[in-house]
This record gives structure tokens, C-alpha cells and sequence, in this order.
């Protein structure tokens, strides 16, 4: 896989902003991993969402 940041926000706002610097969102069940795992997709910047709780 790449070289990329991860990031971990702790609230829609946050998240929000990490997002509109070029982030690309990382939930449940979702094919970024497995399509980074095969080179398919290059993020610079993965945003977690799975610790905000709202």
C-alpha cells in the first residue's frame, strides 16, 4: 500500500473539515482498503468516522 495520514476526528465538524482538505472518508464496509491493497486507489489522507458518535 501507499504512504498515506491517517486521522481519527472526534466530531462531525472536525471531520467535516479534514474531509474538505481532500480526505477520503473510511467507514464500515466500505472498498477503500481492499482497492488500496491492490493499487487502485491512492489517498493521501484517510478520514476514520467510526469514533464520532453522532
Amino acid at each position: 500500500m501507499y504512504a498515506f495520514t491517517f486521522e481519527a476526528p472526534s466530531t462531525t465538524a472536525a471531520a467535516a473539515q479534514l474531509i474538505a482538505q481532500g480526505g477520503k472518508l473510511l467507514a464500515g464496509g466500505q472498498s477503500l482498503l481492499p482497492s488500496m491493497r491492490l493499487r487502485l486507489a491512492n489517498p493521501e489522507k484517510i478520514v476514520d468516522l467510526n469514533g464520532i458518535a453522532e
